[in-house]
């Protein structure tokens, strides 16, 4: 859900909200070990989800939006970089649509993802694609 107020960003509000057992790795069984209770917990803790705390712009088109990401039972604060991609009517549904990309890094062991550290590292960089449709009515 995003809630733009595209003359004041600040006071814009972002939720998202994603489902641990719809990771998809291409490789099936990594995909249970990462859904699995020493991992996501998808079973006990099926959502991911991201709530907007502050909404900054940094430039045109560009902006900082941090907030709360919780993984796993654990909730801690991240920072996007955020690219505003354009606003445009969809040509296949007419709808209104706004189109970002972000990027950020985190620290999985501070929600208790640390398994494989050693071979995989703890840093996991991110990046995202989103597309928002105006609400009708």
């Amino acid at each position: 859900m995003l809630d733009a107020v595209p003359d004041a960003p600040e006071k814009s509000r972002l939720e998202v909200t994603i489902k641990a057992a719809s990771i998809d790795t291409n490789v099936p069984d990594l995909d249970k070990m990462l859904t699995a209770d020493d991992m996501f917990d998808a079973a006990r803790h099926p959502d991911m989800t991201f709530v907007s705390k502050n909404i900054v712009r940094t430039g045109e088109g560009a902006g900082e939006v941090t907030g709360d990401l919780t993984m796993a039972g654990r909730a801690h604060p991240v920072t996007l970089a955020v690219t505003f991609n354009g606003a445009a009517p969809d040509p296949l549904t007419g709808e209104d649509k706004l189109g970002f990309s972000a990027k950020g890094t985190l620290d999985r062991s501070d929600w208790g993802l640390g398994k494989w550290w050693t071979a995989v590292g703890n840093e996991v960089r991110f990046r995202i694609e989103a597309e928002f449709a105006k609400p009708k009515g």
